[in-house]
């Protein structure tokens, strides 16, 4: 192996760089020469023989080595591979291994690249809702009150099989096939989401839950027109708050995160989150009990070059023809070659990895023609409707316990996050006069360290605190950013950098100035 070569992509490697390897040699002393105390490697090895030679000989905390396998490679990166660092990876492979492990080569760098597509994806979009999501959660805060918990529907609809109803191109064909045989949807549970609702009301299929995600007034205009119907809908924390606020029928809330932090709510089941409607929705499906799981208009691709179904379509431009189509080629239920982009692509993958997870339980059929989703099995949704021997009468959602309730008032709760950012603000203040008087050297080596840790467990507290979670975009974007502005800093300038007390009071100064802005701003939207 030629050591210049292997390590020559690590010349621009930050202090706090993440590195991932594929394949184990006898590089070890040397990375170790090269790496500081805040970098971590992984590295990832095929041959188990080799594994267990060189598994004894690390003895470094940072260095971690692990056999190959798609498990260990998926947890590991969903572990390491974060908005926070995804700019700060490096990712190189023993020249050897391309040719003598082609598939393990691919699967490993096309991880990654799911991993760090998935991290810019949600940093493009704090960046673009974060005031939206706040504004929807402290307006939805009011509706939990009145409201259902999900929590109190775990198994409500047990061995009912559920028809997840998506919008791609496959809907307008799976459409016909459902009012065909509308007479026998009695059995089955209906899950929409906004933009579905439409084509099934329209056809006279009343699905028993609407669930609504997506932050967007547009999400409102979907529904708007059938506030008529006693649909129960299903909100979270950021689903639009005009929606929620004017939605007439029930309403059952949910959670991804946030409205954990409501007094009483703290152990609700956090929903699962992979980018669109379609991941809460088979979640839903399976928290509910519904063992069988149907997907219809399920494509994750660009199916006869439409990214959504006619009848699901809201503007007459959404369908038009385009370059971007999709570039890249995947296969389709039936093993042919179909066009998804890098988005859609994300969207498959997640779902994969949750049909992973809940394997065994249930059963998860596609009836669409997009996409193949691994984990499930193609079956045409005539042969479903047809020949299902789905025979439980489904329970009526208004017979529900209502048990699950918050207890804590809405103006307490504000109160509490306004008195919390105030007293950070008032904190960081006094930590950036600290730092500016190091800089001017108005303090000794000694009392600056202990100024330092304080202000670090400072941050630390605010950025880990439960309740950070509520602004979540603002702080993700913030720290992103932060990073990118002032913590670019090499490996090989970090020794002397590290204990230069004044750059470092210096740089934290920024960072923490730029903090109390933030801050201020959040305070200002409550």
């Amino acid at each position: 192996m030629n050591f210049n070569n292997f390590f020559k992509f690590l010349d621009e490697l930050r202090y706090d760089s993440t590195i991932f390897i594929l394949g184990i040699d006898n590089y070890l002393e040397s990375l170790s020469s090269i790496i500081t105390d805040k970098n971590k490697v992984f590295i990832f090895e095929v041959d188990e023989d080799v594994y267990n030679d060189y598994i004894d000989k690390i003895n470094t905390d940072n260095i971690k080595l692990s056999l190959f396998s798609e498990e260990n490679i998926n947890n590991i990166l969903s572990e390491n591979i974060k908005t926070r660092n995804f700019l700060n990876i490096f990712a190189n492979h023993l020249e050897e291994y391309e040719s003598k492990y082609p598939v393990q080569t691919k699967l490993f760098y096309g991880s990654i690249d799911y991993y760090y597509y998935k991290a810019q994806v949600f940093v493009s979009t704090f960046k673009t809702f974060k005031e939206l999501y706040f504004k929807n959660f402290i307006s939805n805060v009011n509706h939990i009150y009145t409201s259902t918990c999900f929590d109190n529907l775990l198994d409500y609809y047990k061995n009912i099989p559920a028809l997840i109803i998506s919008a791609g191109p496959s809907l307008d064909e799976n459409m016909k096939t459902l009012i065909k045989y509308k007479n026998r949807l009695k059995n089955f549970l209906i899950i929409c989401g906004n933009r579905t609702l439409k084509p099934l009301v329209e056809a006279d299929i009343i699905p028993d839950f609407v669930v609504s995600v997506d932050p967007q007034e547009l999400t409102f205009n979907m529904i708007k027109d059938y506030n008529y119907l006693n649909i129960p809908l299903i909100f979270f924390e950021h689903s639009n708050s005009k929606l929620v606020d004017n939605y007439k029928g029930p309403k059952i809330f949910s959670t991804m995160g946030s409205f954990c932090n409501i007094k009483g709510l703290k152990n609700m089941l956090l929903c699962f989150s992979g980018g669109s409607v379609a991941h809460p929705m088979t979640h839903i499906a399976c928290c509910l009990g519904c063992t069988d799981v149907i997907f219809l208009g399920q494509d994750f691709a660009y199916k006869d070059n439409k990214p959504h179904s006619d009848c699901s379509t809201f503007d007459s431009k959404e369908n038009t023809r385009t370059e971007k189509i999709g570039s890249l080629k995947i296969k389709d239920v039936f093993g042919k070659d179909i066009y998804t982009d890098n988005l859609l692509y994300i969207y498959k993958l997640a779902m994969e990895l949750f049909i992973e997870k809940v394997k065994g339980d249930f059963n998860f059929i596609n009836s669409s023609k997009g996409a193949h989703i691994i984990g499930s099995i193609y079956k045409p949704l005539e042969k479903v409707l047809q020949n299902h021997n789905y025979n439980l009468e489904k329970p009526n959602f208004n017979d529900v316990e209502d048990t699950i309730k918050p207890t804590i008032e809405l103006e307490k709760y504000i109160l509490g996050l306004r008195g919390m950012l105030e007293q950070y603000i008032g904190k960081f203040t006094i930590h950036k006069k600290i730092l500016i008087e190091i800089t001017k050297g108005k303090h000794s080596i000694a009392e600056g360290t202990t100024y330092f840790y304080k202000m670090t467990d400072d941050l630390n507290n605010f950025l880990n605190s439960n309740d950070t979670i509520v602004f979540r975009g603002y702080i993700e974007e913030f720290l992103f950013e932060v990073k990118e502005r002032y913590f670019k800093v090499l490996v090989k300038d970090y020794p002397v950098l590290s204990k230069n007390l004044m750059y470092q009071s210096s740089i934290f100064k920024n960072y923490i100035d730029d903090l109390i802005t933030l801050l201020i701003e959040i305070h200002s939207e409550i």
